[in-house]
């Protein structure tokens, strides 16, 4: 490589430990922004090929969709997949890992059969990387769960779901926040179940393992809060439902940027909460804003969108009685 080459590499090289200091302190925007301005460089000087092009798409990826910019996402790690599908042994972990990527990215968009078919693909390549088992392959299994929930097989979601617990429980300290996930997401899978108590008893279990190793405010401890409140819901304890969303929301609203699908969620989840109480007012007020967010940030034939439209509707009709 020429001395120009090199420049263009330690001069990128900054900009990825700025851009990965800014993704640590949340101040996502401008790390996103640092690593275009590292791309566009690398690209001017070096082609599309080169494999430190492939690692900053994958980059990008990342950190769009912690924005919850899932097709900006999507984008990113799809053109990062086809470098590094070029550029590295076709068992590399980093090609499995940008594979597992780019399915959450279909998972998130509701591309449920894309997103099934890149999670197995990752999984296997996983299996052979991992063969004694690993936190990674843990994660893996919690993703295929996840999918398998979303497309209503609730059987085969809790199956990858305990193998995942059990992995965890094995390779990981007991204070682990990926062990909480996993008690966590085991909960959820109970709750589709209609296990309600069992499910309770998963996300009390999550919640006490985030309390060993994370702070009250962490975004991990809201999304089992979200869960446990959702369970509270169902069994018609809506006091302690909306004292769990509540907090939830917080957490969410202080770590989120504004137009993130899990804010519309949380607040979709407070407008239920009123409805089921007849607190009309509170209930569309809070469903407004989920429609209006979901609508940003998903396609209009979401799931999620279409079933707040449906909960603002119902709201409404009760005020206009």
């Amino acid at each position: 490589m020429n001395r120009e080459g090199d420049i263009v590499i330690v001069w990128c090289r900054r900009l990825r430990e700025q851009a990965d200091f800014l993704r640590k302190t949340y101040r996502l925007e401008e790390a996103q922004r640092y690593l275009q301005q590292c791309l566009d460089l690398m690209i001017s000087q070096m082609g599309s090929s080169e494999l430190e092009v492939g690692y900053l798409l994958v980059q990008l990826g990342n950190v769009a969709y912690e924005r919850g910019r899932v097709g900006e996402a999507e984008m990113h790690h799809s053109a990062g997949l086809v470098v590094l599908k070029k550029e590295l042994d076709a068992q590399h972990p980093d090609l499995a890992n940008c594979t597992n990527n780019l399915a959450n990215d279909y998972f998130k968009q509701g591309k449920l059969a894309e997103a099934l078919q890149l999670h197995r693909s990752a999984h296997h390549l996983y299996t052979k990387i991992y063969r004694g088992g690993s936190a990674v392959l843990a994660n893996s299994l919690n993703n295929l769960s996840n999918v398998y929930m979303e497309l209503g097989d609730y059987s085969k979601a809790q199956k990858y779901q305990r193998r995942a617990l059990r992995m965890r429980v094995r390779v990981c300290e007991s204070s682990d926040p990926a062990l909480g996930n996993s008690y966590n997401n085991l909960g959820n899978v109970l709750f589709h179940l209609c296990k309600y108590e069992r499910a309770a008893w998963c996300l009390r279990k999550a919640l006490k393992v985030y309390r060993m190793s994370l702070p009250e405010g962490h975004l991990e401890v809201g999304n089992a809060r979200n869960n446990l409140g959702t369970v509270m819901f169902l069994q018609g304890k809506l006091a302690q439902a909306l004292k769990c969303h509540r907090q939830a929301f917080y957490i969410r609203k202080a770590n989120l940027p504004r137009n993130h699908p899990d804010l519309a969620n949380s607040l979709n989840n407070l407008g239920n909460d009123y409805l089921a109480m007849s607190n009309y007012p509170q209930a569309v007020a809070y469903l407004q804003q989920a429609v209006a967010l979901f609508g940003e940030v998903l396609p209009a034939e979401s799931h999620q969108l279409l079933t707040a439209q449906l909960n603002l509707q119902q709201a409404s009709e009760h005020l206009e009685v």
